[in-house]
């Protein structure tokens, strides 16, 4: 793609949503062009082989200094990301000389925590010790720094421990298509989990249906940006352009969270209702078990005893073909309390005195979706039933467990 002497290039902004405020609080930087046929993304421009790296350079420069221009202009607080090649900043690397990000914002008074750089994927090409000075860099300038598009490309786990990000930015485009959406979900509660233990900040990107932005709320993101909130346009808006659509979201959310869950504490209540009466057959393990399998309904896989501990006392029992249970004995002796999900629920239903659910989670053998519920037996046993996730007393909840 090459640029004409009558283009024009420009910035535009794309809005980031925090969905605890509903307000603006940030906007991404995108190159664009202005030509006589219309306005098109820079994108094909910089990938472009045929292009030369000094006008890449020059356009990219460019596109943060009208930008950073237009934000000092409007007065905006809101957190400005700039998309930065590494490679074309790596020669400043060992110099006094300022980035000239870092110069535009002395130009501009723009202060530095205003600022979060992106680093994108083409940094593949820049050692990890260049790569972790430039970051360092800009952060004694006050900025912020986010890992773009973590995941995709060359962006993976190395870059965290090397840049230490205040920002991961997850690419709904990770998911591939449909076929890898239940993988996706998972991965990106997994991320949740993992930024909520480090104290980095989740921002989905590429949001552009509502299903996509309720599963981000699914795995604790806080901030959104895509087509589904506003395509990135020349101008900054109203802070509280989105409040409305937010918040009605959310309402929704809360409201199906809050029939998912009820629907699960009557469960919780019939198993319980129904193992109670176990409490004179617990001394008898066989006997227990026996009345247990001829009580089970058809959403149960798989019935299993152990201790505390975690070592399985009992075979697993399991249905065949035919509806009928069978017992796998190979199973007796295993320890399964490595297991994230063993501990927490035996301990929770050791002090309740009762049964307890877990969340749902992908079977270690079968792959399915599964929810185990947990039953003190007294004398220091558990029951475990095994019950699939996808049976009618589970439809519609969509919580998932990576354990």
């Amino acid at each position: 793609m090459k640029l004409s002497d009558d283009d024009v290039i420009i910035p535009f902004f794309q809005p980031i949503i925090a969905v605890d405020t509903r307000k603006i609080s940030g906007y991404e930087v995108l190159g664009r062009v202005r030509t006589r046929d219309g306005v098109y993304s820079l994108g094909p421009f910089f990938h472009d082989p045929a292009v030369p790296e000094g006008a890449k350079v020059e356009a990219d420069r460019l596109i943060r200094q009208k930008a950073l221009e237009l934000v000092a202009a409007t007065g905006i607080k809101a957190n400005v990301f700039l998309n930065i090649q590494p490679q074309w900043a790596c020669s400043f690397l060992g110099r006094a000389e300022r980035l000239p990000t870092l110069d535009y914002l002395q130009t501009y008074g723009i202060p530095g925590d205003q600022i979060v750089i992106e680093i994108s994927e083409a940094g593949a090409f820049v050692t990890p010790k260049d790569l972790a000075e430039l970051a360092g860099r800009y952060r004694e300038a006050g900025c912020k720094v986010a890992l773009d598009d973590f995941g995709l490309e060359f962006n993976n786990l190395e870059r965290i421990f090397i840049l230490k990000p205040d920002f991961l930015k997850i690419s709904t485009a990770l998911s591939g298509g449909t076929s890898n959406k239940a993988i996706f979900c998972s991965l990106l509660k997994v991320l949740g989990l993992f930024a909520r233990e480090t104290g980095l900040e989740l921002m989905l990107e590429g949001v552009e249906t509502e299903t996509q932005f309720l599963e981000g709320l699914d795995a604790g993101v806080r901030y959104f940006q895509g087509y589904f909130f506003a395509p990135p346009q020349p101008g900054l808006l109203n802070e509280d352009g989105f409040a409305a659509l937010v918040a009605r979201e959310l309402d929704r959310y809360a409201s199906g969270k809050v029939k998912h869950r009820s629907g699960e504490l009557e469960i919780v209540e019939q198993m319980n209702a129904l193992l109670n009466d176990l409490s004179n057959a617990a001394d008898r393990l066989d006997k227990c078990l026996c009345w247990l399998l001829c009580a089970a309904s058809p959403s149960w896989i798989r019935v299993y005893v152990c201790d505390g501990y975690g070592y399985q006392q009992t075979p697993n029992y399991v249905r065949n073909g035919m509806g009928n249970w069978l017992p796998q004995y190979e199973y007796v002796g295993r320890n399964w309390c490595w297991r994230p999900y063993f501990l927490p629920y035996v301990v929770e239903a050791a002090r309740k005195r009762q049964g307890v659910l877990s969340a749902e989670y992908l079977d270690l053998e079968s792959h399915r979706p599964i929810r185990t519920f947990v039953y003190p037996l007294g004398a220091d046993r558990f029951l475990f039933i095994d019950l699939d996730a996808d049976s009618e007393g589970f439809a519609g909840t969509e919580e998932r467990d990576p354990g």
